[in-house]
């Protein structure tokens, strides 16, 4: 907001200017050339250092947007991934960051991606197969190896392209539990045609 007043300011401010430099010339005709010469090159400044400020406040609002979005990123107890589909926007939460922090260093926004969803060759396609459902994959971090189950959605399209949110739970443990009842179910299976088996090799009176 301070900026965008500061910028609304020197647009009165050249205005007002510009006003005085017009009456000005009336009165004096012999300088209204070096007037209106002095006038275009403070137009020519003027119009510069406006938009020099209009990027720089374009820069802080997208500055303090990100800021916010990585506050709500945040409070959020998982792993949160904010990309694009050309991979130049890549934004990842403290929780995420905190478990791939050395994993990460070095990496291009492609190879982190690639790192934590790792699909070879299908990665082209990789916006739409993590939106189209979830996806569990294995995640090597500081504190070991764990499974993560990711859900996707996209935030926003455009010409620009897609930009996705990605939020990842800790399935670990889940995933040890259905290996362990998925054990247990194929034990159960094999007791029961054991015991089916010797029922009729008893009925048949082999045993």
């Amino acid at each position: 907001m301070k900026i965008k007043f500061k910028i609304i300011l020197i647009d009165v401010l050249f205005l007002i200017l510009s006003v005085l430099l017009v009456i000005f010339s009336f009165f004096n005709r012999d300088l209204a050339v070096w007037v209106l010469v002095a006038y275009s090159i403070v137009a020519i400044f003027a119009v510069v250092a406006h938009r020099e400020k209009e990027q720089l406040a374009k820069y802080q609002e997208a500055e303090q947007s990100k800021f916010r979005i990585l506050k709500l990123m945040n409070v959020l107890n998982a792993f949160v991934v904010i990309w694009s589909e050309d991979n130049r926007t890549f934004l990842i939460n403290e929780k995420l960051k905190d478990a791939i922090g050395e994993a990460k260093e070095g990496l291009s926004n492609e190879e982190t991606l690639d790192l934590l969803f790792p699909m070879g060759f299908a990665r082209k396609n990789r916006v739409d197969m993590m939106v189209e459902e979830s996806k569990e994959f294995s995640l090597e971090t500081r504190y070991g190896s764990i499974f993560v189950s990711w859900t996707s959605s996209v935030l926003v399209s455009g010409a620009s392209g897609r930009y996705i949110i990605s939020v990842g739970f800790d399935v670990t443990e889940n995933k040890h539990i259905r290996q362990q009842l998925n054990i247990t179910n194929n034990l159960l299976s094999v007791s029961e045609k054991h015991y089916s088996l010797a029922m009729n090799l008893s009925e048949i009176g082999i045993i």
